[in-house]
């Protein structure tokens, strides 16, 4: 344990539960993992080499969800809501599975609804007004 202090900052806490790192897509990561491929605005993976069940608890204080699916491989927390603050609002998919190679892969999938585009005035005017009746399709009534 002092070499694991020496080479940086700690991993677990006095308990031996993970230590939170930086946030990724508004729910904080385990300082041990490391960032795999690119982070974008909806995903990100991370690798670490961490028992599956320190990572799995991990989630499980983080996020608030009424489905979490169970496997021998790891769990997925569907549409999560982060603890942290200002983060509520978020619907993230978290996957924490057990990796032969990395250790544990967590994937973050980020499913809050964006909003799409607005009409503009004139679309949302259009939508309202009655069709000219030299413009109406043949066959079909009002």
């Amino acid at each position: 344990m002092a070499r694991e202090r020496d080479a940086g900052p700690p991993t677990y806490d006095d308990r031996g539960d993970l230590l939170a790192g930086e946030k990724i897509l508004g729910v904080e990561v385990p300082r041990a993992m490391r960032v795999r491929g690119p982070v974008t605005t909806e995903r990100a993976t991370l690798e670490g080499d961490v028992p599956i069940e320190k990572a799995i608890r991990f989630y499980q204080r983080r996020l608030t969800t009424g489905q979490v699916e169970s496997s021998a491989n790891g769990a997925r927390f569907v549409d999560a809501t982060p603890r942290s603050p200002g983060d509520g609002t978020r619907k993230l998919n978290v996957l924490v599975l057990a990796d032969e190679r990395a250790g544990v892969r967590i994937s973050i999938v980020d499913r809050t609804p964006r909003p799409g585009p607005s009409p503009t005035d004139e679309e949302l005017l259009k939508a309202f007004r009655p069709t000219p009746p030299n413009q109406r399709k043949v066959g079909v009534t009002e």
